[in-house]
């Protein structure tokens, strides 16, 4: 491929997505959070800050349409711009966040092998001033940057995926965490092998039995009950929570809490609960809604706010609670500053399980 039609190759968008879809994303991605860990190269052990957004995507050889796995305001962003910028019909394999601080560094590297494919990159920060570095650069194939491309906020940016990039680092001044949106795409005729993806059966039946009970009916922190639920599973199993602390984070507030009043299943069907979700989940969600928290858990003042009596729980049943408060709090993008032992919770559970990831 030739140098002129490298430059030819990447186009450069700005302006082309509404700005309420572009803060939708920027939402999800505070109430999701980032795991470090990810390598743009892997024969470079350095890497940055990584959210997924499908499980399916995860893997980067992924050749399976993804689109019903995403949330909504991702797939918002896709359709917003897919139609007039990219090939027909795209089917779309991978999508996700990155996001670099000062020290962290992208390296050179290609998204795919195959010609046909396309990545798009939409840039998330407000501002940003050229001074904080942190372009992404585009080489030839004979190692020439045949373009640099600074992230304007909203900016859209479609490439080849065999083009060889990177994203480089902030510089020292930089005050901000530099976060892209990206979009990997292949073209609609390829014939793909059919891979067996191991479903996640619990987070079905817990998001089935959630829109059965009405879930998905009920309004909270700006979007369903349903969501927020199946969102806080999803962090704790991100954390590499046991099954039992994700499906009680998944069911945290069906009794009703001190801060989310709603009663969407009554006391007398915590049999029920017990025999579809397992004894130790369901105990787990009883106590979180048995509680005044986040205070309760934080101060570990375990006072049953419905009779005023102590709660008795062991030190292993305190600090899965904290996890689940941390994973409900971020996940409507609430600090945990002011809960410095739920946020020592979370932060050990990370620590656990960064060298697993890093191997």
């Amino acid at each position: 491929m030739e140098a002129g039609a490298n430059v030819a190759a990447i186009q450069v968008f700005d302006d082309l997505i509404a700005p309420d879809a572009i803060e939708a994303v920027r939402n999800l991605t505070q109430r999701r959070g980032y795991l470090y860990g990810w390598h743009s190269n892997k024969n470079v052990v350095f890497s940055h800050w990584n959210t997924n957004f499908s499980r399916t995507g995860q893997n980067s050889r992924n050749r399976l349409d993804i689109r019903a796995e995403l949330p909504s305001t991702v797939i918002k962003i896709w359709e917003s711009f897919q139609p007039k910028v990219l090939p027909e019909n795209p089917v779309l394999v991978r999508a996700y966040c990155n996001a670099y601080t000062y020290g962290c560094d992208g390296y050179i590297h290609s998204d795919s092998d195959v010609t046909e494919d396309i990545t798009a990159i939409m840039y998330l920060n407000k501002q940003w001033n050229p001074n904080w570095a942190g372009e992404t650069a585009f080489f030839d194939d004979s190692g020439e940057i045949v373009r640099s491309v600074i992230p304007k906020y909203g900016r859209l940016v479609t490439f080849p995926s065999r083009m060889r990039h990177v994203g480089r680092a902030v510089s020292r001044i930089c005050p901000q965490l530099r976060t892209v949106l990206v979009f990997k795409a292949r073209p609609e005729g390829e014939v793909v092998p059919i891979v067996e993806v191991a479903p996640d059966k619990q987070r079905e039946l817990l998001r089935k039995t959630l829109s059965n009970i009405g879930a998905n009916q009920i309004q909270h922190s700006g979007r369903t009950l349903l969501d927020h639920l199946v969102g806080t599973y999803d962090l704790l199993k991100k954390w590499g929570c046991k099954p039992q602390v994700c499906l009680a984070g998944g069911l945290h507030s069906i009794y009703g809490t001190n801060a989310f009043k709603k009663v969407t299943v009554g006391a007398q069907h915590r049999p029920a609960v017990s025999k579809r979700f397992g004894e130790a989940a369901e105990k787990l969600a009883w106590l979180f809604c048995s509680l005044n928290r986040p205070k309760a858990l934080d101060e570990a003042a375990l006072i049953d706010r419905r009779t005023g009596t102590p709660l008795i729980i062991s030190d292993e049943e305190l600090q899965v609670l904290r996890l689940i408060e941390a994973a409900n709090l971020l996940e409507q993008g609430s600090s945990l500053d002011r809960w410095p032992n739920i946020k020592a919770a979370i932060q050990r559970q990370i620590v656990r399980l960064e060298p697993a990831r890093s191997m």
